[in-house]
Parts: C-alpha cells; structure tokens; sequence
C-alpha cells in the first residue's frame, strides 16, 4: 500500500503539529522517514538502494497518511523527488522557526552522504504541502565513487539559529560515519557545517552544494 517503500525501522517518528486547508485547530502529526535498507551493510562505494527511500507525515491520532515524498516510479507519492536514491536511517529534525507551535520545516540525510531540507506550507493542502530538495551532496559529489568518498548519514542534523553577516541565518550541522560497521575505518569521514539563509520561509530554489565548495577548517 502507501508505506510498502518502508524498510528497516531506524528512524524516531517525530510528533509535531501541522495545520491543513479546513483544519480548525492544530493537527498532532507524526513525521518519519522510510528508514534503512541492509543493502548499505555490504557496500563499499556510494550504491542506490531498493528501500527506505522516502518520508511520511502521517496524522497522530488516525494513522491515516496526510503526505508522501519519494523516489519517482516506485509507488505512488504525495510527490516526487529527483534524486532520492538512497535510505533515509536518521530521524528528521523538525523545527518551528517562528514558535507558533507548527512545525515549518525539517532537515534529513541519506546514506548516499546528501542533505535535504523540506518546508512545510501549513494552511495548504496535502497536494501542496510541502516542498524540497537537496542543500548539499557530500558524499562522492565533486570526487571519485570510491570506498574513501563513501560517506553516509545515519544521524540527525542538529539545526541552530544564528547570526550572519547578512541577518539570521540556520546552522546545519552533521557527522558522516557507517553506524552499521562502526570500526569500519575505510571513508574518510567528516563533521560538515551548512548554512542556510532562508529562514523564515522557503529558499527561492533548491541546490546542492558539494564538498569543493565548502572551506576546510581540518587545520
């Protein structure tokens, strides 16, 4: 049905509040991702997975799917995104920027090494709910598809406010590592920090930026 895309059950739902179209109270929602395909136990360079490909915002109370995102062709989805290869093990790390108690945005990585952002659109409904995409590829991206580019995602994003030269700004920061062998020491992992300067609303697009792109603070 809906959830068949669902794979290994790494990820914490997230209980939140939501407002739909009609809706005349606040909505307790869960939101969670597809979770972890074992595929990613044996490989060794960047591999597309074959589950654990997606996310859900699913009511609270019911049960009842609201919204799905996910890879385009395998069901069907609420909507579609380009390049949503990879399991989603990490739970979402869900905010409320403005502190109206609904959730505007979350932030998720995937053991393909990329981070999405989505932001949601409370008021609409579930068919324009949320939109997003990929802010940052750092996995192979701008190198080679080797064992030492491997780099995955399985924990959560941690988001913080901050000031920038230009106003508020989102600090975005994640650890690549490979919880299911963690000894493993063939990837040359990272601690990375993004930044983001749509705050109070959604970016005006969607792009990823990639590790030559980013200062290397190693020293």
């Amino acid at each position: 049905g809906d959830f068949r895309e669902l794979g290994q059950t790494w990820s914490r739902p997230i209980k939140t509040q939501i407002a739909l179209s009609g809706d005349t109270a606040p909505r307790d929602v869960l939101i969670f991702t597809a979770g972890y395909d074992e595929n990613q136990d044996d490989a060794e360079i960047r591999t597309a997975d074959s589950l654990g490909r997606g996310m859900y915002i699913v009511d609270a109370v019911t049960g009842q799917l609201i919204w799905s995102g996910g890879k385009a062709g395998v069901q069907t989805w609420t909507e579609s995104f380009a390049g949503m290869d990879y399991s989603f093990p990490s739970n979402p790390s869900v905010i409320d920027i403005n502190q109206d108690g609904l959730a505007d945005m979350w932030f998720v990585a995937d053991t393909g090494g990329q981070l999405w952002r989505f932001d949601i659109r409370n008021g609409q409904s579930p068919a324009n709910l949320v939109q997003g995409g990929v802010i940052a590829d750092l996995g192979v991206a701008g190198g080679t598809n080797d064992i030492v580019n491997n780099r995955r995602f399985f924990a959560s994003p941690s988001v913080a406010l901050i000031r920038g030269p230009e106003g508020p700004e989102l600090a975005v920061a994640i650890g690549s590592g490979f919880r299911a062998s963690p000894l493993s020491i063939l990837a040359q992992n990272r601690m990375y920090l993004i930044r983001q300067r749509a705050v109070f609303g959604p970016p005006s697009g969607y792009s990823a930026i990639t590790v030559p792109d980013l200062y290397n603070a190693t020293s």
